[in-house]
């Protein structure tokens, strides 16, 4: 089967809108956990057609210090791409309870970006134009405005790898100046639509629901989950 956008999945606090499937992630039921879709967004720029970066690893951490991972396993995306909606590359149940910190590790050993008239790729240096590679971890700190996860219900953690705020663009150079931040987002009123790449795996009409299995756009696959829809949900 085809991998294809199976659907623009809304960031509702229904829990019954996305549920993960039986075995595949979290060792809690649906009834004493709360749901989290983990998703990538970004800020466009009009020198940058595509920014390929590889995400390690996500985690969250409680105020207890317990820390959870939230990212199956890892994944290239464009973040070039995501000027009208945030694409999802997790979905896992977390304890309830109070969380004040996260962390995001990028990969830039394969990363690529494509400037606007340009076919080679750019360089990617940091601050000081030293060449970008390897893994580099970032702490993120929410402890002034933390967020509270609910038994039963369905949040939406977004990551914003704002361009116009990390990169400094040399069209004459072909080099791009990055300095990795991301804004994290907890259940966002003007939440953009989650798009979720991968293969279908079945889907009962009776009931509303179904199963994906969750891909990049490369095809690596993720994680399996569940879904269920309701007549708002495009595909």
């Amino acid at each position: 089967m085809r991998r294809l956008v199976r659907g623009l999945l809304p960031a509702a606090p229904l829990f019954a809108a996305l549920l993960l499937a039986p075995g595949c992630g979290g060792s809690s039921s649906s009834n004493d956990s709360a749901a989290i879709s983990v998703a990538l967004a970004d800020a466009p720029i009009d020198d940058v057609t595509a920014f390929n970066l590889t995400f390690s690893a996500i985690s969250i951490t409680s105020s207890t210090g317990a820390v959870q991972s939230l990212l199956a396993a890892p994944i290239a995306v464009d973040l070039a791409s995501l000027t009208t909606f945030s694409q999802l590359v997790d979905l896992d149940l977390i304890n309830p309870g109070t969380y004040t910190t996260a962390s995001v590790t990028v990969d830039f050993t394969n990363a690529s970006c494509i400037l606007a008239g340009k076919s080679i790729p750019a360089a990617l240096v940091d601050d000081l134009g030293v060449p970008l590679t390897g893994s580099m971890t970032l702490p993120l700190d929410f402890t002034a405005a933390p967020f509270t996860a609910v038994a039963g219900q369905h949040h939406v953690m977004e990551l914003d790898f704002d361009f116009n705020q990390v990169l400094t663009v040399d069209l004459t150079g072909n080099s791009v100046e990055v300095v990795p931040t991301f804004e994290v987002r907890f259940d966002r009123t003007d939440q953009n639509a989650l798009v979720a790449y991968g293969t279908g795996q079945s889907i009962n009409l009776n009931e509303n629901s179904g199963v994906l299995n969750l891909e990049s756009t490369a095809g690596v696959g993720l994680r399996q989950i569940a879904l269920a829809f309701s007549l708002t949900i495009v595909y």
